[in-house]
């Protein structure tokens, strides 16, 4: 199934399962070992989605936006980072990328004025990142993280006032 397919029928399904089935496509298409999507709410960075699912991962601690991502201040990638030795990359919450077998990763900007962010891990080093793939990620992704920011707007309760 192509990836904005995939999108275009999985936007009729609730936020959490949309964005798990994301990370678990982008995880299969890439050959990842890990992948996780990350949405600014604020000045907090939330995991949306982890693949494979794991209800205590340090993959999914919110971190504040301006460490994100690994504690490298506010990077404005257009396109990807690929971090060749991920081995020593600092987690949220506490420890390093390499404590979980992970060895390469690569960080994918998604959404209007990237509000949210692909991150894929190997457990083998990785010397280069197919773009072409990227872009399709992106774009998928870039979907995604929308209509999640979109949903969540729509469940906020709006404030009623009685009195003039």
């Amino acid at each position: 199934m192509a990836l904005l397919d995939f999108v275009a029928q999985g936007l009729l399904n609730a936020d959490a399962t949309l964005t798990q089935r994301f990370c678990e496509v982008a995880r299969g298409v890439s050959g990842a070992a890990k992948a996780a999507l990350y949405v600014t709410d604020g000045s907090q960075v939330r995991c949306l989605g982890l693949a494979p699912p794991h209800l205590g991962s340090p993959l999914i601690e919110t971190q504040d936006e301006a460490h994100f991502p690994w504690a490298m201040g506010r990077l404005q990638p257009s396109r990807f980072i690929l971090v060749e030795d991920a081995t020593r990359l600092p987690l949220a919450g506490g420890g390093f990328v390499g404590d979980l077998g992970l060895r390469s990763a690569v960080h994918l900007p998604m959404g209007a004025g990237s509000t949210g962010a692909l991150h894929l891990y190997w457990d083998r080093v990785l010397q280069s990142w197919d773009d072409d793939l990227g872009a399709q990620l992106r774009a998928a992704g870039g979907l995604v993280v929308a209509h999640a920011l979109d949903r969540r707007g729509e469940s906020t309760p709006t404030r009623r006032r009685s009195d003039p």
